[in-house]
């Protein structure tokens, strides 16, 4: 399989909040650019509007650019809330508690690991994940905050995704998301 290798550092900073919608600036920096990305999302998850360098997006446009170059983000936003449902499920275990320092912000995490390997997370139409060796993640609510983030997520291992015509690809990955700095406001 042909892969894709990439390395940049991201930052999010929540711009506005009102009763519905957050405004986020997302900053990539890539080896050879920078890109300032904002977006407007329902409290829900759900992607209204995305403007990336100066080139806007609504509606479908800005949910589909959304989901496939911050997925990261969208799994904090769209699923924080519902993360300890997946880390109580049959497919992983507690590794523990641990301490994080995330920027100026020091709060305790839950660790979790594959319950066995390798192991295999079956997904809709026939899409699976199967999890390998070093698979791990931690979860931790901030002080301050109620909302469960992702702080730590490293997945290797294959998969099985299903394509919009029904075919399905078979997929390798190894990707870490770390977030580096929180500040609760």
């Amino acid at each position: 399989m042909n892969g894709i290798v990439s390395n940049f550092t991201a930052s999010y900073s929540v711009v506005s909040v009102n009763s519905t919608t957050y405004e986020v600036n997302v900053i990539d920096i890539l080896p050879s650019q920078t890109y300032s990305t904002t977006v407007w999302l329902l409290k829900d998850g759900t992607v209204v509007a995305l403007d990336l360098a100066g080139h806007d997006f609504t509606g479908t446009s800005a949910s589909t650019f959304f989901q496939k170059y911050f997925s990261p983000w969208e799994t904090e936003l769209a699923f924080g809330q519902k993360i300890l449902t997946y880390a109580s499920s049959s497919y992983f275990r507690s590794t523990g508690t641990s301490s994080v320092t995330l920027g100026p912000t020091t709060f305790t995490v839950n660790n979790y690991a594959p319950s066995s390997l390798p192991e295999t997370i079956p997904g809709c139409n026939g899409a699976s994940i199967t999890l390998t060796s070093g698979s791990n993640f931690s979860v931790g609510t901030p002080s301050g905050s109620t909302y469960p983030l992702i702080t730590y997520i490293n997945a290797v291992g294959s998969g099985t995704v299903i394509s919009s015509s029904g075919t399905p690809t078979a997929i390798a990955y190894n990707f870490t998301a770390q977030i580096t700095s929180v500040t609760v406001t």
